[in-house]
């Protein structure tokens, strides 16, 4: 009993230690919560209640001095946000890609979790234990309660989004159409390296094609064993190129992807890629674009970051067919010279 009134003196007496333990409470909540809804995810209700209540338990659960403070509550829940999404990839719970999507978000409500707190706090200058007991079941419950919810008001929550990106080339059509159809080794220095990269998406490697025209089989590579099969569905030749795509899920190691974004996944996948060649004088313009399928209950956000990893990808492989078409065009303008 000494020691455990000689720690309730420590945190009395220490406000900011009472803090970190209150910072503490709402990271291993996240945790908690982690583990609990393990099938639920990529629903609202985890995404985007759980960090408000990450918040709120960081700012109610801190001194009264400091929880009055309006920048204390909405900077603090940034740490227990934080320390929440590194233990979970301590403990393989969530990958860099996963912890990447979901930070802002916990970040942002968890700012909102930790406002209200405050104002609560300030109507009512300190809560009971019983209070607080209730406050905190009470946070525990919502998030399992607003699953069902959602599910039965999003209904079908399948959605397919189509991002386009283009880049001008000074080559002649036959050049340009010659490297897309096929893409022999991209060689590490061709590579450029993006956010994405840096985060676990991997970098395409090369493209092979079967035959030539409708029905031919393209199989597209990246790193870490990713490869996509991709049927030619449409073939104008100079002139544009279509194919379906699927993923090689079977293929795919484990540990290339999260879970919740892997390609050909429950949550995500690539459905159709095009190309087409316009010509403007002397250059061509090549446009790229790509059909994916979103299935999560907050696909508008889902593709924010699927559409701009889409378009890192489609800008990185339009930046590989620029620079050889380019390059092999300089050098034959200087043969024929």
């Amino acid at each position: 009993m000494d020691i455990i009134h000689k720690i309730i003196e420590f945190l009395r007496t220490h406000p900011w230690a009472s803090s970190l333990l209150a910072i503490s409470l709402g990271a291993l909540y996240g945790l908690l919560m982690r583990v609990a809804m393990e099938a639920e995810l990529m629903t609202i209700g985890f995404i985007f209640i759980v960090p408000i209540a990450i918040g709120f338990l960081t700012v109610w659960f801190s001194p009264e001095k400091l929880r009055i403070k309006w920048w204390y509550a909405l900077v603090m829940p940034w740490l227990a946000a934080f320390l929440f999404l590194i233990g979970a990839m301590l403990t393989n719970l969530e990958g860099l890609i996963c912890v990447a999507f979901i930070f802002p978000v916990v970040a942002v409500l968890g700012s909102v979790g930790g406002l209200c707190a405050r104002i609560l706090a300030g109507l009512k200058k300190a809560a009971s234990a019983q209070q607080q007991s209730l406050v905190l079941a009470s946070l525990v419950i919502i998030p399992f309660v607003s699953v069902p919810l959602e599910n039965g008001l999003l209904g079908d929550n399948r959605s397919v989004k189509t991002v386009q990106s283009e880049i001008r080339i000074h080559a002649p059509k036959e050049v340009v159409w010659r490297n897309i159809i096929r893409v022999p080794a991209i060689q590490p220095q061709e590579q450029t390296t993006s956010f994405f990269h840096r985060i676990g998406f991997p970098k395409p490697i090369e493209a092979t094609l079967s035959h030539e025209g409708i029905g031919g089989v393209r199989h597209a590579s990246f790193e870490r064993g990713v490869v996509f099969t991709e049927t030619i569905t449409d073939w104008r030749d100079q002139e544009l190129i279509s194919f379906s795509i699927k993923a090689n899920t079977e293929a795919i190691p484990p540990t290339t992807f999260d879970e919740h974004v892997t390609i050909g996944g429950k949550y995500f996948d690539i459905l159709q890629g095009t190309y087409r060649l316009e010509q403007q004088g002397d250059d061509v313009i090549l446009h790229l674009w790509s059909e994916q399928r979103l299935s999560t209950n907050f696909n508008l956000y889902a593709g924010l970051w699927t559409g701009a990893i889409m378009q890192d990808i489609q800008s990185n492989i339009l930046m590989v067919i620029k620079r050889r078409c380019e390059a092999g065009s300089k050098q034959t303008e200087i043969i024929q010279q």
